[in-house]
C-alpha cells in the first residue's frame, strides 16, 4: 500500500487543545475511546466518515460548531457507503438546518447508549436518507424555537431498528419521528415527548411505514397529535402503549386531505386524548383497533371531507364527552365494532354517510341522529348486540336500522324514542325470525 494513500486524514486546527480538532476517516478505518471533537465550521463536522469509511467511537463527544446568523456544521456526519459504530458519549449541533448525526448514501450507523441533541430551526437530532441506523438505548433531544417548522428528533427517509429511544422535542411544529419519503422503522420500547403548538409525536408520510411495539407518546401544546398521517401510502402499526395528548385542542391521531391508503393498526393500546380520539379527513384511511382504550374530552371519532374511510374497533373500552362518533362533510365512514359499548351520540350531518355494523354485543347507548342530507345505516348482530339510545332525525336525512336475528339478550332496539323531521325517512328492519 503507498504511503501517498489517505487511509486517515486528522485535519485540527491550531490551537493547544485536542477539542479544537475534528476528525476526517476518508476511505480508511479507525478505532477509538473517549475522543472529543469540535468541527471549525458550516462546512466540517465533529466527525465525517466517508468514501467506504469505517470508525468506531467510545464515549466520544462530537459537537458541531456553533455559528449564528449563518449555519453551523453538524456533529457527526456520514456519506459514501461508510460506517460508524458510536457506544456512548455524546453528538450534538448547535445550528439551524442541521443535525447531531445524519446518515447518507448507503451508509450505516450502530448507535448505543448515546445522546444525540440539537438546537436550531429546522434541525434533527438523527437524520438518515437512503440510509440505515440500528440503535439501542438512544436518547434523541431537539430544541426546535423560532420557526422550527419539521424540526425533529428523527428524520427519517431510509431504515431504523432497534430498542430503547427516547425522544424529547420543544418547540411549535416540531416531531418526534417524521418519517417521510418510503422510510421504514422497526422499534421496540420507544417514548417520545413533545411540547409546543402543532407539534407531532409521529408523522408518517408519502409511503412511509413503520412497527412499534410498546409506545408512548406524550403531546402538550395547542393543536398537538400524537400521530399523524399525511399524503398517500404510509401505514404505522403499534402493539402495547399509550398515546396521550394534554392540551384541549390536543389529537391522538390524524389522518389529512390528500392522503390515500392510510392505514393504522393499533392492539392494546390506550389512548387518552384532550380533544378527539381520532380525527380523519383523507381520500381514504383503514384504522384498526383491537384492545386497548379510548379516552376523549370530545368525539372519539371525528370524520370530514370528501373521502372513504373504513374504521375497525375490537374490544375496546370507551370513555368520551357527548360525542362517540361525528361524520360530515360528504364524507362516507364506515365502522365495524365487536364487544364493546358505544356510550356517546352518533351522529352523520351535511351529505355524510355513516355505516355501523355492531355484533357480538356491541351495545350502542347515546342518540343516533341523521341531520341536513346525512345518510346512516346501523346494523346490529349477534349475541348481546342492542340499540338503548334515541334516534332522532331531521332536514332530509335517511337512517336504517337493521336488527338481525342472531342479536340476543336484550338484543334490538330496547328503549330509545324516535323522533323523525318532516323531511327525513326510516326504515327499521327486525329479522323476521327474531323476537
Amino acid at each position: 500500500m503507498k504511503k501517498t494513500t489517505l487511509l486517515l486524514t486528522i485535519l485540527s486546527v491550531l490551537t493547544l487543545t485536542t477539542q479544537a480538532a475534528y476528525l476526517v476517516v476518508d476511505g480508511s478505518s479507525l478505532s477509538e475511546a473517549n475522543a472529543d471533537y469540535i468541527g471549525p465550521d458550516a462546512a466540517f463536522p465533529a466527525l465525517l466518515v466517508t468514501n467506504q469509511g469505517y470508525y468506531s467511537g467510545t464515549d466520544g463527544v462530537y459537537t458541531g460548531t456553533y455559528s449564528y446568523p449563518t449555519p453551523g456544521g453538524y456533529g457527526v456526519y456520514v456519506n459514501g457507503t461508510s460506517r460508524a459504530d458510536l457506544y456512548g458519549g455524546t453528538a450534538s449541533a448547535s445550528s439551524n438546518y442541521k443535525a447531531a448525526v445524519a446518515v447518507t448514501e448507503n451508509s450505516t450507523v450502530n448507535l448505543q447508549d448515546l445522546h444525540l441533541s440539537v438546537t436550531g430551526a429546522m434541525a434533527n437530532a438523527l437524520i438518515l436518507v437512503n440510509a440505515t441506523a440500528n440503535i439501542r438505548n438512544v436518547w434523541l433531544t431537539a430544541y426546535n424555537y423560532g420557526d422550527g417548522v419539521n424540526g425533529s428528533g428523527a428524520r427519517l427517509a431510509g431504515e431504523l431498528t432497534g430498542t430503547g429511544l427516547h425522544i424529547d422535542t420543544y418547540g411549535d411544529s416540531s416531531y418526534g419521528i417524521f418519517a417521510d419519503s418510503g422510510a421504514t422503522f422497526d422499534l421496540t420500547d420507544v417514548a417520545i415527548t413533545t411540547t409546543g403548538s402543532r407539534a407531532r409525536g409521529i408523522q408518517m408520510i408519502n409511503g412511509a411505514s413503520g412497527t412499534i411495539r410498546n409506545l408512548a407518546v406524550t403531546t402538550d401544546g395547542l393543536n398537538a397529535q400524537a400521530i399523524l398521517f399525511e399524503r398517500p401510502d404510509s401505514s404505522l402499526t403499534v402493539i402495547g402503549g399509550t398515546l396521550q395528548t394534554h392540551n384541549a385542542d390536543g389529537v391522538a391521531m390524524s389522518a389529512y386531505t390528500n392522503g390515500d391508503n392510510q392505514r393504522l393498526n393499533l392492539t392494546d393500546v390506550d389512548i387518552i386524548a384532550a380533544s378527539a380520539g381520532l380525527v380523519i379527513n383523507a381520500n381514504s384511511s383503514e384504522v384498526h383497533i383491537n384492545g386497548g382504550s379510548i379516552k376523549a374530552g370530545s368525539a372519539l371519532i371525528n370524520a370530514s371531507g370528501t373521502g372513504q374511510n373504513e374504521i375497525f374497533l375490537d374490544q375496546v373500552q370507551t370513555a368520551n364527552g357527548d360525542d362517540a362518533v361525528i361524520a360530515g362533510g360528504s364524507v362516507t365512514l364506515t365502522m365495524h365494532t365487536s364487544d364493546m359499548n358505544i356510550g356517546g351520540d352518533l351522529s352523520a350531518n351535511d351529505n355524510a354517510n355513516l355505516t355501523l355494523s355492531g355484533s357480538n354485543g356491541t351495545t350502542i347507548t347515546g342518540t343516533v341522529s341523521g341531520n341536513d342530507n346525512a345518510i346512516i345505516d346501523l346494523t346490529v348482530s349477534g349475541p348481546g348486540s342492542t340499540i338503548l339510545g334515541d334516534i332522532t332525525q331531521s332536514g332530509s336525512s335517511a337512517v336504517t336500522v337493521i336488527i338481525d336475528n342472531s342479536a340476543t339478550g336484550q338484543g334490538g332496539y330496547n328503549g330509545g324514542n324516535l323522533i323523525t323531521g318532516e323531511d327525513s325517512t326510516w326504515t327499521f328492519n327486525k329479522d323476521s325470525h327474531g323476537n
